[in-house]
């Protein structure tokens, strides 16, 4: 095929520009199933051959979706019933887990690909969805599946349907609006971040204040009702623990002497947070085809890409100053998707063969980079630190698991069937204990809705706690008030997993023994 017969007056500069570089979209849409496989099989892989433990989100999802709630302490339900149905259909496997993470980067991938052919020529949707490889939210913590990752396809797809139901309202795209965004907020409270900018589309913005003319917004409206109700009703019944718990998380306090720095500094530390984890992808596109912007957007468009672009960001740090509020740079997950969008349709690109290699050249070396800096950081970094507390994936979970259920065998003839105390070490007793035993969060029934006292004194459990000060070594006093039978049977130690890739390192041995206290209640 000649592209240049495709290069002519009438074709816009977008156009001529893929053509100059040969892609269409039926060869753009290959192109990006390519990179969606490779990053699926890669991410895959590597933590099933790198992990000593999974991680603790991971663990939790795993924990929490065995109940089936409406809502749990800390997030909604989506992540950890989605958790639970992949590792019952593949009978309890962890790869099942860290495969349906990268499906959910896959599906961001390809929402963010559609999006962008809205705005732009398929060669520059291509380089919008690979400029996301420069983010490592993408790659770098993506095998930790969580709620984080979760939300990245549901806002992907949100914004997408949001876009399509603004421009032609559509009834199909007002219902899948409220569909994905109702279930992006069952995934995490964070999405109202989220549903603020798209608010603030539909009301400050000409094109968004005729969908109230319009049947299909207050279809979306009702769909999202029904979708987040349940949950609702379950943060009532638990007096909102969840809410709790983010704003302790977030050191959200009323301590007058804290206001005036805590106002300030945290949200400019956020800021900074997230302009250095899209500095690689900044950089890129910097040194491949930054210049002049010269893009032809209409002013919808323009108006969109600026409110559902940075909307979010500008709103979480908005909400650190006026609450002081901590905010952590992991809530900044869901934060990059039209990154690349942006900078492509803004600034509008030349294509040229030589700018296009540098760019696959760039972006293939940071994937690359990623892949090393992920062995490197989960194998060897911890044992260069030689500090208690070191990364999850190396704690001696199996051991606990099996060391504590063997203990109680040997004392009781029934299986272990309650586990409570500190959140590491049940998750990990609760997973990996031949028993199965369930979770009793800090033996607190705030914490852990299925559980009731009388079941667990009438079939016993193990109690357990970590030492980290000589007034921990002994049976807490609340214990002995609550479980009057309970037998305190002294303490535990092991120690972290070492990984094939540190035993040579002198630090290795270093690394502190966990310890931990343990007391039974026998069964009845």
């Amino acid at each position: 095929m000649d592209n240049s017969k495709l290069v002519d007056n009438e074709l816009t500069p977008q156009q001529s520009d893929a053509a100059a570089v040969g892609l269409d979209d039926k060869r753009g849409l290959r192109y990006l199933l390519a990179l969606v496989g490779v990053h699926v099989v890669v991410w895959t892989l590597l933590p099933l051959l790198v992990l000593q433990n999974s991680y603790y989100d991971i663990l939790e999802e795993l924990v929490w979706g065995r109940y089936w709630q409406w809502g749990y302490d800390k997030d909604p339900f989506l992540g950890s019933w989605l958790t639970a149905l992949v590792t019952h259909v593949s009978g309890g496997a962890l790869w099942a887990v860290y495969l349906l993470s990268q499906l959910a980067i896959a599906v961001t991938f390809i929402a963010v690909w559609r999006l962008a052919r809205r705005f732009v020529s398929p060669a520059h949707a291509l380089i919008a969805v690979f400029l996301l490889e420069g983010v490592y939210f993408y790659s770098l913590t993506s095998p930790e599946f969580n709620d984080n990752v979760l939300m990245l396809p549901l806002w992907a797809l949100t914004c997408l349907y949001f876009y399509d139901a603004l421009k032609g309202q559509k009834l199909w795209s007002w219902l899948f609006v409220g569909f994905f965004a109702g279930l992006a907020m069952m995934t995490k409270y964070y999405t109202g971040m989220l549903l603020l900018a798209m608010f603030i589309a539909v009301v400050f913005t000409p094109e968004g204040r005729r969908s109230f003319k319009h049947g299909g917004f207050y279809l979306a409206l009702l769909v999202y009702a029904l979708i987040i109700t349940p949950n609702l009703l379950w943060l009532y019944d638990n007096h909102f623990v969840a809410f709790e718990y983010a704003l302790n998380r977030g050191d959200v306090t009323h301590q007058v002497a804290q206001l005036a720095l805590t106002h300030i500094i945290n949200p400019l530390r956020f800021l900074g947070d997230m302009l250095a984890i899209m500095g690689p992808a900044l950089a890129i596109f910097a040194l491949c085809f930054l210049r002049k912007p010269r893009n032809n957007l209409s002013s919808a468009d323009k108006r969109y890409l600026i409110i559902m672009g940075f909307g979010p960001l500008l709103l979480t740090t908005g909400f650190s100053v006026i609450t002081g509020a901590h905010l952590r740079h992991m809530w900044g997950t869901p934060l990059f998707n039209l990154l690349g969008l942006f900078l492509i349709a803004w600034f509008a690109p030349q294509l040229t063969r030589k700018n296009t290699r540098r760019f696959i050249i760039l972006t293939c070396g940071i994937f690359v980079w990623w892949m090393v800096y992920y062995v490197w950081s989960d194998t060897v970094y911890p044992y260069t630190r030689a500090k208690y507390n070191t990364q999850f994936e190396l704690y001696a979970g199996k051991q606990l698991a099996k060391q504590v259920t063997d203990a109680w065998h040997k004392r009781y003839d029934v299986p272990l069937k309650y586990v409570a105390g500190d959140r590491i070490e049940v998750m990990n007793i609760a997973h990996y204990s031949a028993d199965q035993p369930q979770a009793y969060f800090s033996w607190s029934q705030e914490h852990s809705q299925w559980i009731n006292d009388a079941n667990v004194k009438k079939d016993g459990a193990v109690f357990i706690w970590e030492i980290n000060s000589s007034a921990d070594n002994k049976l807490p006093v609340t214990l002995k008030q609550r479980f009057p039978g309970i037998e305190y049977q002294g303490e535990m130690n092991f120690n972290y997993v070492a990984s094939p890739f540190a035993n040579k390192l002198p630090a290795k041995d270093k690394l502190p023994a966990m310890q931990v206290g343990i007391a039974f209640l026998p069964p009845q």
